[in-house]
């Protein structure tokens, strides 16, 4: 019997807004500049991961997040869960030229794979098995909200049969745009609500990182990086209010990924 786990993205397992704005600046530049540059291409790719991965950890990513992923490769190498599907509501691709050059899913997907692989007992095991993206990969609009249609994740998955499924667990801080109303006679769908999460780190500490990472991307070309980053941080202060950080430091703190998914797992 399989046992699926299904994790929401953005707001859930951490803010990744600041991160997404610095990317789609970041691509515009290579999009005119190196298409058709590998090396620099694949360079980019290492080098965003490795910010990406600093940012997390000095705030971005929710509290625990380590944790958790380490968790979920336990549960996954002794067979408690079989399938682990990223579901977001982003985009692919910011432009439609863009498409089959910068799919920002697959860009998450990978940093988060490597953020699993710090410091892990399970090297071997991949954190995801499927990425999915409610707008480019299924588009399900109800009054302006995406969404998420748990059938279609079975269906990329390859599984055809509904009783070969034991479980599947559902965590996001949206819970009321899971759509489960076509198997819910079939399969158990479990949901986990947790609150959303937003971040904003301090200044010193985002300057400090910027700065240190500058060099690296203009040696590539890309010589808006610093400018841009400061403008997506701003804007994360304007949108989250100036009195954000202190309120947004407390929240980070939660323990929302305190989850026994085994124990969800192997009840009854």
């Amino acid at each position: 019997m399989t046992n699926i786990l299904i994790l929401d993205n953005d707001e859930c397992l951490g803010y990744f807004g600041l991160l997404n704005g610095i990317y789609n600046s970041c691509i515009r530049n290579l999009y005119k500049t190196s298409l058709n540059n590998k090396e620099i291409l694949d360079k980019f790719q290492t080098l965003f991961i490795e910010l990406s991965i600093e940012l997390l950890k000095a705030g971005y990513a929710r509290n625990y997040l380590d944790i958790f992923f380490e968790t979920i490769k336990k549960l996954k190498s002794n067979n408690v869960i079989n399938k682990v599907v990223m579901m977001t509501s982003n985009q692919r691709y910011i432009k439609n030229s863009y498409k089959g050059h910068f799919d920002w899913v697959i860009m998450m997907k990978l940093i988060f794979e490597k953020y699993s692989n710090i410091n892990t007992s399970y090297p071997n095991i991949s954190l995801y098995d499927l990425e999915y993206s409610c707008i480019n990969d299924e588009v399900i609009y109800i009054k302006n909200i995406v969404k998420k249609k748990v059938s279609k994740i079975i269906e990329r998955l390859n599984i055809t049969d509904y009783k070969t499924i034991n479980k599947i667990v559902f965590i996001d801080d949206k819970i009321k745009n899971i759509d489960i109303d076509d198997i819910f006679d079939s399969v158990r769908v479990i949901t986990i609500p947790v609150r959303s999460y937003y971040s904003i780190i301090s200044k010193t500490l985002f300057y400090s990182i910027i700065s240190k990472y500058e060099p690296l991307f203009n040696q590539l070309n890309i010589a808006t990086f610093k400018e841009s980053s400061i403008l997506n941080y701003n804007h994360d202060i304007i949108e989250m209010g100036y009195h954000g950080n202190n309120f947004y430091t407390n929240i980070k703190n939660n323990i929302d990924l305190n989850i026994n998914l085994e124990q969800i797992f192997i009840a009854s």
